[in-house]
C-alpha cells in the first residue's frame, strides 16, 4: 500500500529535498499516523528543521562531570515563538525543543505555524 510517507521519501530519493520537506510540512491529519506507524526515525534523520547542537561546557572551578548526550533540536519549537529570530540574535540552541515524535510539530494534530 502506497503511503503519503512513501510518496514523499520517493521525492526525496529522486534529489528533490525542498519537495520532501514541503510535504512533510503539509501533510494532512489523516496521514500523521505514519509518523507514530514506524516512519519519524526516517524523517528525523532528515528533516531540515533539526538541528544537531553541540554540548556546551560549563565553567567550574571543581569536578566537571559530563554528560555525552545528543542535542536534536528542532527548529519549529522556539522558545519565545519567535522561530529562527531567537537563535539569530544570539540565543542559545539548547533552548529549543526536543526533536522527538511527542513534541513534533508535523506529528502533532494541530501545525505550529513555521
Amino acid at each position: 500500500m502506497v503511503t503519503y510517507c512513501w510518496i514523499a521519501f520517493e521525492q526525496l530519493d529522486k534529489g528533490d529535498k525542498a519537495g520532501f520537506q514541503r510535504m512533510m510540512d503539509e501533510m494532512p491529519e489523516g496521514a500523521r499516523w505514519q509518523l507514530a506507524g514506524g516512519y519519524f526515525e526516517d524523517v528525523q534523520k532528515v528533516c531540515s528543521h533539526r538541528v544537531d547542537a553541540e554540548p556546551t561546557r560549563r565553567p567550574v572551578n571543581g569536578l566537571n562531570i559530563e554528560w555525552s548526550f545528543e542535542l536534536k533540536r528542532c527548529l519549529r519549537q522556539s522558545p519565545d515563538g519567535r522561530g529562527l529570530a531567537y537563535w539569530a540574535s544570539g540565543g542559545d540552541i539548547a533552548a529549543y525543543g526536543a526533536c522527538c515524535l511527542a513534541n513534533c510539530p508535523i506529528g502533532r494534530k494541530t501545525q505550529v505555524p513555521a
